[in-house]
């Protein structure tokens, strides 16, 4: 019954993401998949390529990213994009309070309450992990970005060392970005 009750509000918060997505996200996206994000990235390649023109590309993975996820910089994140109300204190209750424990051939750990993270496994998850990384996207104007789930490519054609100059500040800008998240 509780993925059920899921995918109804689900359904009902998927259009306002629509809205919002970030076009570059292929992770966790109806119609977009690993192999998608690969050809994107290769058809830019090949257009530098052809221009006579370097393509740099810097891949970053934040390991661990779904259980790292501050639950109260995704609720601000989701009121940022529209949800309120009734709506917004039942995702952040589904967020909040959660516990765990392992079991193993029946014998089982203490619980332990989880205080960051998404759900793994569940309808919201990938939902509610898309929505956090989505603003990230707006560290690279002049650059582009490719994503997969929590997995970042940036690249930028290169035709002068002030373009490699670039880069770097963008690099430097995502950290920033991630120290503040």
């Amino acid at each position: 019954m509780p993925k059920v009750f899921e995918k109804t509000i689900f359904d009902d918060i998927f259009p306002v993401l629509l809205t919002i997505h970030a076009p570059q996200q292929h992770g966790f996206v109806s119609k977009k998949s690993t192999s998608t994000n690969r050809c994107e990235f290769i058809h830019h390649v090949y257009n530098a390529m052809d221009q006579g023109y370097q393509m740099d590309t810097v891949y970053t993975d934040n390991f661990k990213a779904f259980d790292e996820i501050s639950h109260d910089l995704l609720i601000i994140k989701l009121e940022e994009i529209g949800l309120h109300g009734d709506l917004l204190r039942w995702i952040s209750s589904y967020l909040r309070d959660r516990s765990q424990a392992v079991a193993i051939k029946g014998f089982c750990s203490t619980f332990v309450l989880i205080t960051s993270g998404v759900p793994q496994g569940s309808n919201h998850g990938p939902f509610l992990f898309n929505v956090f990384v989505n603003d990230t996207r707006r560290v690279f104007r002049y650059s582009s970005t490719l994503f997969y789930a929590d997995d970042l490519k940036i690249y930028k054609s290169i035709t002068n060392s002030n373009d490699c100059l670039l880069l770097q500040n963008y690099l430097d800008e995502l950290c920033k970005y991630c120290v503040k998240v």
